[in-house]
């Protein structure tokens, strides 16, 4: 058998290289189809398959809470849960806690700010994977004030090159000097998603605030990950969770308890890991395996092709007495050697395509850069060859134990002449590469109507000319409110002087970057029975900042400089919660609060309306909105976590990136630690904004026109060829008086027929799938009658090409060079 299989691979290479065009054509496009669809399950392997980089992370688990009356989904815990269920769990070998934080890096150059994690001691222990060098936090350093921390395999090699005596080194956090202890080894990483566009640099001990401590109810930002006992299932640990919940909630404020209905939620770590991916993915997936297909089907039909010319030979080795057997396990060898070559160039493709892809990925899908070709990777890259070898060379085959003896072995026979179930099997596998194009077709227009949707969303706001940048200020150098309300007041003063400036803002977010969630509770709102709560983002401004961002005044006045010095307690309301809560009435003059303002002076007055801004994406709907002022008050319910952090807008009059240097210099000019970071102009924002959305587009677009493509080249061969096989015919008719546009319509007839079954099969398959993507739709309806229609016209338009080209060289076929071939 052995030796029977280099016989063949030997053969099929002789006859490849006889054949260098069909080789050339048919390595291409294998190389396109396998190559796109390794290079996508690479990225799939390496978010969503790969096993999470821990120690037995089928034991890791996540114990999450939810409120029902505000969103069905898990969402994270205030810092005392994360205690409560360390202490209160038996079901568990131990509970650490996480959160993502930022910290100013100084000492190393300019000063930076840098993405990090704070973990509880025992994080480490649990997730199972020791330290490259050195060791990670005791539980004695996990306190306030413990300064030490451990750096990731990246932070170590960028950073201080890799150097082995690091851990002798310190660097300066937030004016803090911490000493390295340990480095991580490659890959490590927690926690795995975060709000920040890099993975963790460093981590340091967690050391849970007195503030913390007591912030029952609130500030639901902290992740809590466990390893299950041995033997102990998710239901046993969703109990055990559960047990403790009336515990945790009778410690909130009674307004809280009442309000929030918390329950607690165990899921798998690697299951809630970048479950926002999984359907985009799978579906760029599905797509690329659409792509391998029509690849298949393209050559499944060279080799028919192919194999109809080889009728003669296969004839006579069968008269020599070749067994059937041997002749397919020849036919499927030159199939399978074909498909590996061109899936060694589809490997090579995927490596180089997708080394680019990921470098222009957005910010917030950054993680995904961590993709690589695996071993699992290459297998499946295998795997694809060869069943993409079997797969078009299977048909070949068949016919191959079909030949007709008498007819080839005649010497004036005509070659190529497997009758019409040959024809009818080629046809088949047009019309199934049309069909597989234009669900691709459908898809990708229906994700360009959806961005052009998103994109014609007014955000509230007039982005242009405006840069912002954000600064933190820890509690290490500005402890008190006055002094944050100082270097705040003057920072504006010298942002308002740079040359350009037409005005300048401080404000906790900007639009279309998130921002603080919290309960608002208009004064005499009494919701009705069974309601759910009155979530509304909160955002704290100063200066300008209505004018800077360009939202519209509806009604009242802006905040005076007054409203801030004086700390009169004044607030802006958007213009959909006017309308939801002082309906057909007046809101300037009335009170409203929010759940962390429980004191009878936290009342906020309101003092205007303004419009509604998009504050996290163009396709949400608009969320009421409260704008304080900057008050020396309104300053600890924002110091929270290390300091107060507040984003610099500036509208200037020409470029905004011009004024990112004199931006960066005023506030050197206060503080020469502090950074200027996550610096960008509007329309920036505006654009990362929308980039995954815009990313996603861009893919499928790009493997549906690799789709079309391939099946408008595919539908050209089968009607070329047919053209060359029916000469014969053509001359006849031509000779009995049929005009050229007869014989143009005989064959654009047969193509068009093709395309149309292909069409109208596709637009069957398109029909079912759309829906699965109509959650990732906006604006547009998954049955959306203008892309269907404006796919099919694309589709036969291209299809009409690749039929008149090969109709056109029909009709002008010569009857008398015809019948004399025969």
């Amino acid at each position: 058998m052995l030796q029977a299989l280099l016989w063949d691979l030997r053969f099929g290479s002789r006859t490849f290289i006889k054949a260098p065009g069909f080789t050339i054509f048919a390595v291409l496009t294998l190389a396109l189809g396998i190559g796109a669809f390794t290079g996508m399950f690479s990225v799939v392997n390496g978010v969503l398959l790969r096993p999470l980089p821990f120690k037995d992370p089928d034991g890791l688990v996540l114990i999450k809470e939810t409120i029902p009356r505000i969103s069905p989904e898990p969402a994270w815990i205030p810092a005392p849960d994360v205690i409560d269920f360390e202490q209160r769990t038996s079901v568990f070998d131990g509970v650490g806690g996480f959160v993502d934080t930022q910290m100013n890096l100084t000492g190393t150059g300019s000063p930076s700010r840098i993405d990090l994690a704070r973990l509880t001691w025992n994080t480490f222990p649990i997730l199972g994977i020791p330290p490259l060098l050195g060791r990670t936090f005791n539980e004695s350093e996990d306190h306030p004030g413990s300064y030490v921390a451990v750096l990731s395999y990246t932070c170590w090699q960028q950073r201080f090159g890799g150097s082995p005596d690091v851990l002798s080194q310190t660097i300066e956090l937030d004016r803090a000097p911490y000493s390295i202890v340990g480095v991580m080894p490659p890959g490590f990483t927690m926690p795995l998603e975060t709000a920040y566009p890099t993975p963790p640099e460093l981590w340091v001990p967690m050391g849970f605030t007195d503030t913390e401590r007591a912030a029952h109810g609130s500030l639901f930002i902290y992740g809590a990950v466990a390893r299950l006992k041995p033997g102990i299932t998710l239901s046993q640990a969703q109990a055990d969770a559960a047990s403790v919940m009336p515990y945790i909630t009778e410690l909130y404020p009674s307004t809280v308890r009442s309000r929030l209905q918390t329950a607690s939620a165990v899921v798998p770590l690697a299951k809630d890991t970048y479950r926002s991916l999984r359907d985009p993915m799978y579906i760029l997936l599905a797509a690329v395996g659409f792509i391998l297909l029509i690849a298949i089907a393209n050559i499944a039909n060279l080799m028919l092709a192919r194999g109809s010319d080889r009728q003669k030979e296969l004839a006579i080795r069968i008269a020599l007495g070749a067994a059937s057997r041997r002749l397919v396990a020849q036919l499927l060898t030159e199939s399978v050697l074909l498909a590996m070559i061109g899936g060694v160039v589809g490997v090579a493709l995927a490596y180089f395509s997708t080394k680019v892809l990921l470098s222009e990925l957005p910010s917030s899908l950054a993680h995904l850069k961590a993709t690589s070709l695996d071993v699992r990777v290459l297998l499946l890259a295998i795997a694809a060859a060869v069943f993409s070898g079997l797969l078009f060379g299977a048909a070949p085959a068949f016919f191959a134990l079909r030949t007709n003896l008498s007819s080839n072995l005649k010497e004036g026979g005509r070659s190529g002449s497997f009758g019409k179930q040959h024809q009818r099997l080629r046809a088949l596998f047009v019309i199934v590469q049309v069909a597989l194009a234009l669900m691709l077709l459908v898809g990708s227009g229906l994700l360009i109507r959806s961005f052009q949707q998103v994109m014609a969303v007014k955000g509230g706001f007039r982005p242009e000319h405006v840069s912002v940048g954000s600064v933190f200020l820890s509690t290490a150098g500005y402890a008190h409110s006055q002094q944050v309300q100082n270097f705040w007041t003057e920072l504006l003063a010298r942002a308002s002087q740079i040359p350009g400036a037409q005005s300048a803002a401080l404000s906790t977010d900007v639009p279309l970057v998130g921002g603080w969630q919290r309960m608002i509770t208009p004064e005499g709102y009494n919701p009705p029975p069974g309601a759910g709560l009155n979530p509304g983002l909160f955002t704290v401004v100063q200066g300008d900042y209505f004018q800077t961002m360009g939202i519209p005044l509806i009604e009242g006045r802006l905040f005076s400089p007054e409203d801030s010095i004086n700390g009169s307690q004044a607030a802006i309301i958007s213009e959909s919660l006017a309308a939801r809560y002082f309906a057909g009435e007046d809101p300037v003059g009335r009170r409203l609060k929010s759940m962390s303002q429980q004191k009878e002076a936290s009342w906020l007055n309101i003092v205007g309306v303004v419009g509604d801004v998009k504050q996290l994406e163009l396709e949400e709907v608009s969320i009421p909105h409260v704008y304080a002022a900057m008050t020396a008050d309104q300053i600890p319910l924002l110091q929270r976590i290390g300091g107060v952090s507040a984003k610099l807008s500036i509208r200037t009059g020409g470029d905004p990136t011009a004024i990112a240097p004199a931006l960066q210099s005023a506030v050197w000019s206060l503080d020469r630690q502090l950074p200027v970071t996550n610096l960008m102009t509007m329309d920036q924002v505006v654009a990362s904004s929308t980039a995954p959305r815009r990313f996603t587009m861009i893919l499928v677009i790009s493997f549906a026109g690799a789709a079309l493509l391939l099946a408008s080249i595919g539908l050209y061969g089968v009607i070329a060829y047919s053209v060359t096989q029916r000469s014969h015919e053509i001359g006849i008719r031509v000779a009995l008086g049929a005009r050229r546009t007869d014989i143009l319509r005989i064959v654009l007839g047969w193509g068009m027929a093709l395309t149309l079954v292909g069409m109208t099969v596709g637009m069957v398959g398109a029909i079912a799938l759309t829906k699965l993507i109509a959650n990732v739709l906006f604006g547009v309806r998954a049955l959306d009658a203008i892309t269907f229609a404006s796919v099919a016209i694309v589709l036969g338009s291209v299809a009409l090409i690749a039929c008149y080209i090969p109709a056109r060289r029909a009709a002008k076929v010569d009857p008398i060079i015809a019948l004399r071939a025969e």
